[in-house]
């Protein structure tokens, strides 16, 4: 995950946002960065935005900008090494 925040770092505009849509807090997920190597605060390009939720309760993922200036241009969905849960 570090790595891809960095090669987009290196390709996006200045004022560029990332989104990170995920199951804990920003606290806890700067520390992962940290702890994987990154320095978030040496991100010149993007902003890193941390929104809490979880990818398959809808209500979670309504709460997105959807129009406007914050509307999100471009989706990536990549799944990491998190909880292991079913909803079913």
């Amino acid at each position: 995950m570090e790595d891809m925040i960095m090669v987009l770092e290196a390709f996006l505009a200045p004022g560029s946002e990332l989104w990170m849509f995920n199951e804990v807090s920003e606290k806890e997920r700067d520390m992962k960065l940290t702890d994987g190597g990154l320095d978030v605060t040496r991100l010149e390009n993007i902003a890193l935005v941390n929104r809490e939720g979880n990818a398959v309760i809808r209500r979670h993922l309504e709460s997105l900008p959807r129009e406007g200036n914050l509307a999100l241009n471009a989706v990536y969905a990549i799944g990491t090494n998190g909880k292991k849960t079913s909803i079913i």
